[in-house]
Order: structure tokens, then sequence, then C-alpha cells
């Protein structure tokens, strides 16, 4: 058990993909090199960090903790018996201050913006005018100005198995591979059914292209349409509810990514992956050398407003074609044997 704790309560495939820098960076400051980890399970932060030696364990943040006036309370119980003695909140509600507070951990480091400031023991925390800053730029921030250094680019290694498995996948099939990433957690940032099939036609018929569709359990059914549209399903293979080193092992061991922003998408960039990203309802990410982003032509997008049918088919299948040419700065294709 480390004495540490790093506090990343955003829900979140990509989030947690996001916060791998910063947790690191946390634990390089430790007498031990090591935090605990506390989590929500949809961050699926067991696997991503599973051979993780910074990490000691993970404690997950059910909705109990989290949710009504005494989740803090909740919380604070949950903690107590661990006898933590610092805290890293990477989070600006002053709920996780507080709990950690009501816990007995002595020290606790945050962002320090409005009422969560009380709750913290140390002032080295973010200005007003860093309130508006993404949550990643926030923790970044928090680190530096507590005397920490990092590289913030978010770096994903599958394990041994997972790239033999990814390997295997591939390596039979002579051509190209293109990896898919069809799924979104919001519908704002979701190509749909009718872009994905169109491009998987003109990748089989263009270019003679194996496709690789990663779908979990709620993109079965779009999974299943598109082998049924495909001009030729001999050649395009599903892989459902795969663990998340399989995912990001099979992104790296293919030709190109292309998917929406996504954790499959955030998973395949820190891997070291190709990637063409789909940008028509959030702003693109910038936090990975080999992601291509692609927006609707005009270049305006605006969270949470939906213009994902604005991003052609043709315009994706000429940045997926500039993007075969293009190396890739730290991909691990080498870790693929």
């Amino acid at each position: 058990m480390s004495k540490t704790l790093v506090l990343q309560p955003l829900p979140g495939i990509g989030d947690m993909i996001w916060h791998l820098p910063h947790i690191a960076a946390i634990a390089a400051q430790t007498p031990t090199g090591t935090v605990s980890l506390a989590a929500k399970p949809s961050s699926h932060a067991d696997q991503i960090l599973a051979d993780a030696a910074h990490i000691v364990d993970i404690l997950w943040l059910e909705p109990h903790h989290t949710h009504g006036p005494l989740g803090f309370w909740r919380l604070a119980r949950h903690l107590r018996p661990y006898d933590f003695t610092e805290a890293w909140i990477l989070h600006g509600s002053p709920r996780y201050a507080a709990a950690a507070a009501t816990a007995g951990i002595p020290l606790r480091r945050g962002f320090g913006l409005g009422w969560q400031r009380p709750w913290l023991t140390h002032d080295a925390g973010l200005a007003t005018a860093d309130r508006r800053m993404l949550s990643d730029r926030k923790a970044a921030q928090l680190i530096t100005r507590h005397g920490g250094t990092l590289d913030p680019t978010p770096r994903f290694r599958p394990a041994a198995d997972e790239r033999a498995w990814a390997g295997r996948e591939i390596g039979a099939m002579d051509g190209r591979h293109v990896v898919l990433g069809i799924g979104a957690s919001q519908k704002f940032k979701q190509w749909g059914i009718a872009n994905f099939a169109a491009a998987i036609a003109a990748l089989q018929q263009d270019h003679g292209a194996w496709v690789h569709v990663l779908a979990g359990a709620a993109e079965k059914e779009m999974a299943d349409s598109l082998v049924a549209g495909a001009p030729h399903p001999e050649r395009l293979r599903v892989h459902l509810k795969q663990s998340m080193g399989r995912c990001a092992a099979l992104a790296l061991a293919g030709d190109l990514f292309v998917g929406n922003d996504s954790g499959m998408l955030n998973l395949a960039a820190a891997a070291g992956a190709r990637v063409v990203g789909l940008f028509g309802g959030s702003p693109p990410l910038d936090i990975y050398p080999d992601l291509i982003a692609v927006t609707p032509p005009d270049g305006h997008v605006t969270y949470q407003v939906d213009r994902m049918d604005d991003i052609t088919v043709a315009q994706v299948l000429a940045v997926v074609e500039r993007a075969w040419r293009q190396p890739v700065s730290f991909s691990r294709r080498d870790e693929m044997a």
C-alpha cells in the first residue's frame, strides 16, 4: 500500500489515458516511487494500468461515493482505513478534497479553485485564470507548481501477450490493414453507420484493404450491419469486447487506425499507432504526435454541437491516403514481435 493517493475521478477511458503522465509524475515524487489510485470503474484503470510498476493498487469510486449530499462522507469512510499521508486531487470539485480531509489525510494537494481551496493544505494550486483549462492541462500545471516534471504525451504499452495476439490476427493476411474505432460515448461524437460503411467500401474496393472493426457490446448491432453491407465481408473482421490492451495492440499492428473521438482512439494514439481522428462535436486532441485530426471542412468545432455528418467520406479517405505516407514519431512496431 502506497501512502500517497491520487484521485482521478473522471469516468472515461480517454480521461484515464490523458492522466497517465500526471499519475506517473506524482509517483516519481514519492519516497517509494508508487501511488494508490482512486478511479471510477468505467475508466478501466485496472486494465490500462495493469503493468504499471508505480501503481500499488486501485480503489474504485462507486456511485455512492460521489453522489448525493453525503457522498463525500461515504468516500471519506472508504479512504480512512488506508492511512494515506498525502492526496493529490486531479479534479476541481471540493467534494474529493473534503473527503480526503475528513478521512484524516494530512497533506492534500489539488487545483484549489473556488470552494476546493479551503480543504487543501498546499497553496501551489491554480490561478483563477486557469479555471477554463482542460483537466489534463490543470493536472500538468499543478504538478509543475509543486516542482514536478513530466512529458505530457500519454503513452500506453500493451502487454507482450496482447501484442502477440494482434500480430497473429494481422500477420497472416497480406495487404493494408485499417482498424476502425466505431464506438463513441456521446451521439455528437459518432460518425455513424452510413459513413463508416461507405469508408469500408472505398477502403476495400480502391485499396484492397483488410478492415478490423473494434466494437463494444453497445456497437455489436452496428458492427453486424457493417459486415452485412461490406463489398468484401471476408476481408472484414469484427473484434468484439476485447481488452484495452488488445485494442491498442491491434491498432498498433495495423497500418492505420481511424475512429471517433473515443477511448479507443486515445488508446491507439497512446500506443504509438498512426491515427486519424474524427472530430465533429468535440475539439481535436493535440497531445498525440501521430494523431491527424479531421474536422468539418470549415474547421469550426464546438463541444457538444453535432457536426459529425459534415465530415465527408471523401475528406477522410484523402487524409487516410496521406497518413499512409507519413512516418510515425514514436511507434512501437518493433515491439510487436
